[in-house]
């Protein structure tokens, strides 16, 4: 809504009624600082309330939930605050699991998070992420013709019966490339799971985890595992 309200529109009084949306693709390309490639197009996202416009800005599209306004302007820009900074107004920090999470050492977040996968529960393995990547979750491997992922990135623990932590070690090391503020372990895992034949196996796998402090009440979150540091 700050990206349409740069053009003098906002939906914030339509939250929770019925709204049209229409994305069209732009012949315009991406500003600099949305860091386009392989020739990205932008996208046009057009919101609509019984036939008025009531907002409107430009979508970087797959793999991206980060947009700009129309008139080229990013969140930086027009609210004089970077995302961590804007994100802060907008948690709830009464809320039972932000309590418990901001509490929590780095090394127990990602405890918490294998251990939220094993009991299946989806809500706290979620909520142990900063709100910046479940956004970029939001448009992971999306389909262009789509606002975003309706059925958000799945989790599918059917099989799984246990997650395990074998070995969690912070790599100091790469202290000097990672972002300031972000920390990095190597998490080893052994997940028990039944296969289709209902025969419990182990699977051992690497994990690479970046933490930070994305609002300073907020505590650590993970920005992301991935397969190497």
């Amino acid at each position: 809504n700050e990206l349409s309200k740069s053009i003098g529109l906002d939906f914030s009084k339509f939250l929770g009624t019925e709204v049209r949306i229409e994305i069209y693709n732009l012949n315009e390309p991406l500003p600099e600082f949305l860091k386009p490639q392989f020739g990205q197009k932008a996208r046009g996202v057009i919101i609509k309330s019984e036939g008025r416009i009531i907002g409107a800005y430009v979508h970087k599209g797959r793999h991206s939930s980060f947009a700009c306004s129309l008139d080229r302007k990013g969140l930086k820009e027009i609210t004089n605050k970077d995302w961590d900074e804007w994100i802060d107004a907008y948690i709830n920090y009464d809320n039972p699991i932000e309590i418990m999470l901001s509490k929590m050492s780095t090394e127990e977040v990602i405890s918490t998070y294998y251990g939220a996968l094993s009991r299946k529960d989806i809500k706290l393995s979620r909520a142990c992420f900063t709100r910046k990547e479940l956004c970029s979750d939001l448009s992971s491997n999306m389909d262009n013709s789509y606002l975003y992922n309706e059925n958000f990135p799945d989790i599918n623990l059917e099989n799984v019966n246990n997650i395990i932590i074998v070995s969690l070690k912070e790599l100091k090391h790469l202290a000097k490339i990672n972002q300031p503020g972000e920390v990095e372990y190597e998490v080893k895992i052994e997940t028990y799971f039944t296969d289709n034949l209902m025969v419990l196996k182990k699977r051992e796998t690497t994990g690479y985890v970046i933490l930070k402090r994305e609002t300073a009440r907020g505590g650590w979150r993970m920005g992301g595992i991935g397969t190497g540091p």
